[in-house]
């Protein structure tokens, strides 16, 4: 069977587990004989590294970080979208697919995946695992948005009279949505809610490559409790409560033997508030911000943990790095939220908190730090439930759905 993957971005270019996803589930396919085809945005350009499966050759609807973006609205917007119909439909020509595969669509025109699903009616699949059915073009948020600049203010203002007018007259094109396939219950029930209606459903969990992550050989004796928290940092992910959490256990618990490592970049403003809070309350000691680190040695910030906290405030579609921390022999204490709910199990592989709940979190790791049996029993139990949400499975359970369609047809 030839598949065609469609996503807006294709790593190295990510915004998260949802664009790895899609890479990793195109290397299984390949590595199953299967034939593939992936076409992406040109973000980045196109690199040496890059299979001769993989074709960066879509435009996004608007450009990332680019100052020029307004006036490109009204000179190259509609030119920048028939390049990438006409770039689309020459693949379609020219692969001959059985069937679509769509991912990530967000910052992507609607005109992309209806194309698609004209020109191979009944044959197109959507892998959801965000909520971008239900955003706006990003245009729109664009002119909504207030300027990032004094220089700016007045050109953007005054553009975004005639813009935002151009933008109600214009009508997004409809998507058919005749198969959905979906991370979590939770995500498919959310956007059920909000109106968006695939005709054919299928919850195919999220997963990680287990292999990647050996689980840590410890049998708890050691004095020091490592903990670590890897994310984006914005305030929707709750660090600020991982280190309210952490000044408590200091403060109030007296935890002398305990070390955090928050791994990861976002927003400026959330970073310096985080550095902030740190200084403020001396906790240079007991909690370092790494910043990024690669991909690849992601497994070994885990392998040198004890402890992972997810303090996830929103409702996360998944939840991938609880699995890479299960899957890596981690105790987990987290926020149940969204689809993370159906991963843990309170009590049995992790231990939950009320989100944005410093207090609950520091009663729950006071806990797990003071208690190396429960520990163990947590990591033990975490690590044989991450084999269930293993990459080779949900690689092999979507080629199962495309098939069954396919077949049938």
């Amino acid at each position: 069977m030839r598949t065609l993957f469609i996503s807006n971005f294709y790593p190295p270019a990510s915004r998260g587990g949802y664009e790895e996803w899609c890479q990793e589930v195109a290397i299984q396919f390949t590595a199953e004989g299967h034939s593939v085809r992936v076409l992406t945005s040109k973000q980045p350009e196109p690199i040496s590294s890059d299979p001769s499966y993989v074709f960066r050759d879509l435009n996004l609807e608007m450009e990332m970080a680019s100052l020029s973006n307004g006036l490109k609205f009204f000179t190259h917007r509609k030119s920048r979208l028939q390049e990438s119909l006409s770039t689309l439909k020459a693949h379609i020509q020219e692969f001959e697919p059985d069937t679509v595969l769509v991912w990530g669509m967000w910052n992507f025109p609607f005109e992309i995946p209806a194309l698609a699903e004209k020109l191979l009616p009944g044959r197109v699949f959507y892998y959801l695992g965000d909520y971008w059915p239900t955003l706006p073009p990003q245009f729109q948020n664009y002119w909504e948005a207030e300027p990032q600049g004094a220089l700016t203010a007045i050109p953007k203002k005054i553009l975004a009279i005639p813009a935002k007018a151009m933008l109600r007259q214009e009508k997004r094109a409809e998507l058919q949505l005749e198969h959905g396939l979906f991370c979590s219950q939770y995500l498919c029930d959310a956007l059920a809610e909000k109106g968006i209606a695939f005709k054919n459903k299928k919850v195919i969990y999220g997963a990680i490559d287990t292999s990647q992550y050996a689980p840590k050989n410890d049998d708890g004796s050691n004095d020091k409790v490592e903990l670590v928290a890897i994310g984006r940092l914005i305030e929707d992910k709750g660090f600020h409560t991982i280190l309210e959490a952490i000044n408590q256990l200091v403060s109030k618990k007296g935890h002398k033997n305990i070390h955090l490592r928050i791994i990861g970049r976002g927003n400026p403003d959330y970073e310096q508030r985080l550095e902030n809070y740190i200084a403020d309350h001396q906790l240079e000691r007991v909690v370092t911000l790494v910043g990024n680190v690669d991909k690849a040695d992601i497994p070994q910030q885990y392998r040198a943990s004890d402890v992972f906290i997810f303090a996830s405030q929103w409702p996360e579609p998944f939840g991938r790095v609880i699995v890479e921390a299960m899957a890596s022999n981690l105790a987990v204490v987290a926020t149940s939220t969204g689809g993370a709910a159906e991963i843990i199990d309170d009590g049995h592989n992790a231990l939950t908190f009320k989100r944005s709940d410093a207090a609950d979190l520091a009663e729950k790791l006071d806990q797990i730090i003071a208690d190396p049996k429960l520990r163990q029993t947590l990591r033990q139990n975490g690590l044989k439930d991450s084999q269930k949400y293993d990459i080779k499975r949900m690689a092999a359970e979507i080629y199962a759905s495309l098939e069954e369609v396919m077949v049938s047809a």
